[in-house]
C-alpha cells in the first residue's frame, strides 16, 4: 500500500524534526539509515507482518537503543486481549497477607530487580476484582507494586505499601502505618488511621483522618463531609459538598479549605480563628456555605470471570471438546518409584518404572487450540509424588486432565526446557507442591509462548488450585470458576486469575509485563470489508 513504509520511516525521527535546520535533519536521516535495521516476520495464520527495528535511540529523542514492533493489520478488526493481562484477578475476591509482595517487570530488560515495574505509574491495577461488592484485602507488611481496582471494599490493615492508585466503589480503609504513592478514589467512604497518601483523596462519602499520623500529600475532596478527627494533615487542597469537621486544634491544610456546608473548630476567634488551621500563606482560602465543584468519579463495571475467548468457544466448552474428541491414554500416577516422564511433541517415554507402559511410547493427537495445530495428551489424571520428573521438551505440548492434577515430593518436579512450553486444561483440583522449582526457567519459551499455562475448568466455592512452594515457580493460571491459594515463601512469576485468591506466608507473584500480549493480538480482517490496511506500533522498547 503506498506511503505506509515511508510513514513507517518518518515514525523513527525525532518529535520535533520539522523544526530543525535543514542541514540537521539531513545529518539525522543519514545517521537513521546507517544505524537502522530491520527484521521482517510474517504469520499467515494471523495475517501479520511484524517488522522490528533497531535505532540509536533517535525516535522521539530517546537516548537509548530502541526496538519498534510494528503490524500491517487491517482498522477496526476484533483483537483477542490475553488471558494473562495482570498480576493478580480475583474476580469475587482477593486477600494478601503474611509480608507478601505482588510486582512487576519486563523479562526482556533482565531479571526482577525487586523494584516495582511500570504498573507502579499505569492507570492499569495490578491487582483487582470484577464481581459486585467483591473486595480487596491487604494484611500486615505486604508490597503492591501498583494500583488496586475492587468493586467492594479495599482494606490495607497495617504497614502495607501501594505503589500506585486504588480504585473502590464501596470503601476504602487505610487502617495502621500504611503508605499509598498514588491517589484514592471512593465511591463510598475513605477511612485513614496512621496512614500517608503520597497523592491525592476522591471520595463520595465521608473521608475522615481519624490519626495524628494522617497525612495527605495532596488534595481531599468528598462529596459527602470531610472529618479531621485527630491531628491530621492535609498539604493541598480540602473540598467538601458537605462539612469539614476540624476536631483536633492542630489539624492542619496546607492551601485552603473550601465547605459547600460549615466549617467546625474548637479555635476561637480573635485570637485563634478556625482559619488558623490552614497555612499562613493561604488563610484567604477557607470558605463555608460556598458553592464546591470536585471530580466526578467512575464506577468499576462488573465484569464476568471468563472472559477468554478460544475462537468461539468458553473455557468450559473448549474442555469438553478436546474430552469428546480425543482418547485418553489412563492414568498417570508416580507414588514411590524414581520415575523420569518425558513429553515431547512426538511421544511419551518412561524411565525408571515398569508399572507405566500404558503411557511409554505413546503418541500425541492434533488439535486445533487458539487457531494453532498443537500436539495434545489426554490423560484422566496426573498425580506425581516422590522423586519423580515431568520433562517437557522438544517444542510446544499440551496436556488435558479429566481429573487431578498434582506435583509433591523431592524430585526434580517439572522441567520445561527453554525452547518448548506446557499448556494444561484440567477439570479437577491442581496442587503443586515443594518439588515444582523452575530457577531459570523463563516466563516466556524462546518461539515467545507462556512457559507454563493452566486453564482450569474446575468449579468450587474453596480451594481448587493449590500452590504450595517453597522455590521459585513459572506458571499462569485461569481458573475462573474456583479459588487458587499462593503460600509459603516461594516466587511465582506468572499470573493468577480466578474466582478467588489468596496469597499469604511471604510469596511473591512477580507479573512478566511481556504476558499482555501472550495468546492474544488475533488480528481477523472486519466482516464487512471496511477495514483499511495500515500499520500499528504494537510495542517500543
Amino acid at each position: 500500500q503506498a506511503g505506509t513504509l515511508d510513514q513507517f520511516i518518518e515514525d523513527l525521527l525525532p518529535a520535533d524534526f520539522d523544526e530543525l535546520e535543514i542541514d540537521e535533519q539531513n545529518r539525522i536521516k543519514e545517521e537513521l539509515l546507517a544505524n537502522l535495521q530491520l527484521h521482517f516476520e510474517v504469520n499467515t495464520d494471523e495475517q501479520t507482518v511484524t517488522i522490528t527495528s533497531w535505532d540509536r535511540g533517535l525516535r522521539n529523542s530517546a537516548a537509548r537503543d530502541s526496538a519498534l514492533v510494528y503490524s500491517y493489520r487491517y482498522s477496526g478488526a476484533a483483537e483477542q486481549n490475553s488471558p494473562f493481562e495482570t498480576a493478580i484477578v480475583g474476580c469475587e475476591g482477593i486477600s494478601v497477607a503474611g509480608g507478601s509482595t505482588i510486582s512487576s517487570y519486563r523479562s526482556s530488560d533482565g531479571p526482577w530487580s525487586g523494584q516495582p515495574g511500570s504498573f507502579a505509574t499505569s492507570d492499569v491495577p495490578l491487582i483487582s476484582t470484577t464481581s459486585e461488592n467483591a473486595n480487596v484485602e491487604i494484611g500486615e507488611g505486604e508490597k503492591i507494586h501498583g494500583g488496586i481496582a475492587a468493586l467492594g471494599t479495599v482494606a490495607l490493615n497495617g504497614s502495607s505499601q501501594v505503589y500506585g492508585d486504588i480504585h473502590s466503589n464501596v470503601d476504602v480503609n487505610l487502617n495502621k502505618n500504611n503508605l499509598v504513592h498514588g491517589d484514592v478514589y471512593s465511591k463510598g467512604a475513605v477511612y485513614m488511621g496512621s496512614a500517608t497518601v503520597k497523592g491525592s483523596i476522591f471520595s463520595e462519602g465521608d473521608a475522615t483522618l481519624d490519626n495524628g499520623s494522617s497525612k495527605v500529600e495532596g488534595d481531599v475532596e468528598s462529596a459527602a463531609n470531610v472529618i479531621f478527627s485527630s491531628s491530621g494533615r492535609v498539604n493541598g487542597v480540602v473540598r467538601s459538598k458537605g462539612d469539614v469537621n476540624l476536631n483536633n486544634w492542630s489539624a492542619s491544610v496546607g492551601q485552603g479549605i473550601y465547605a459547600q456546608g460549615e466549617i467546625y473548630s474548637p479555635r476561637n476567634p480573635p485570637y485563634n480563628p478556625p482559619e488558623g488551621h490552614v497555612d499562613q500563606a493561604y488563610r484567604d482560602n477557607f470558605y463555608s456555605n460556598t458553592s464546591v465543584s470536585i471530580a466526578e468519579i467512575e464506577s468499576l463495571e462488573p465484569q464476568p470471570c471468563d472472559t477468554f475467548d478460544f475462537f468461539g468457544n468458553s473455557l468450559k466448552e473448549e474442555v469438553a471438546r478436546y474430552r469428546n474428541d480425543h482418547r485418553s491414554i489412563g492414568n498417570v500416577v508416580v507414588n514411590d518409584d524414581v520415575v523420569d516422564i518425558t513429553m515431547t511433541p512426538s511421544r511419551i517415554s518412561v524411565v525408571g518404572s515398569d508399572n507405566h507402559g500404558h503411557i511409554n511410547g505413546a503418541k500425541p493427537e492434533v488439535a486445533a487450540i487458539l487457531g494453532e495445530d498443537t500436539f495434545i495428551y489426554y490423560v484422566d489424571s496426573l498425580q506425581m509424588a516422590s522423586t519423580s520428573k515431568l520433562h517437557i521438551k522438544g517444542g510446544d505440548v499440551a496436556l488435558v486432565v479429566g481429573g487431578e492434577f498434582s506435583m509433591g515430593g523431592g524430585g526434580a518436579g517439572l522441567v520445561i526446557d527453554p525452547d518448548s512450553s506446557l499448556m494444561v486444561f484440567v477439570e479437577g483440583q491442581v496442587k503443586l507442591n515443594s518439588n515444582v522449582r523452575m530457577p531459570t526457567t523463563n516466563t516466556l519459551s524462546a518461539t515467545g509462548k507462556p512457559t507454563f499455562s493452566i486453564f482450569s475448568s474446575y468449579e468450587s466455592n474453596s480451594v481448587g488450585i493449590n500452590i504450595n512452594a517453597s522455590n521459585r515457580v513459572v506458571a499462569n493460571v485461569y481458573a475462573p470458576f474456583t479459588q487458587v491459594s499462593v503460600n509459603s515463601d516461594g516466587s511465582l512469576f506468572g499470573s493468577v486469575k480466578a474466582r478467588k485468591v489468596t496469597v499469604v506466608g511471604g510469596a511473591k507473584i512477580v507479573y512478566d509485563e511481556l504476558l499482555a500480549n501472550a495468546f492474544g493480538g488475533c488480528n481477523v480482517p472486519p466482516s464487512s470489508g471496511d477495514g483499511e490496511l495500515i500499520w500499528s506500533l504494537i510495542d517500543w522498547r
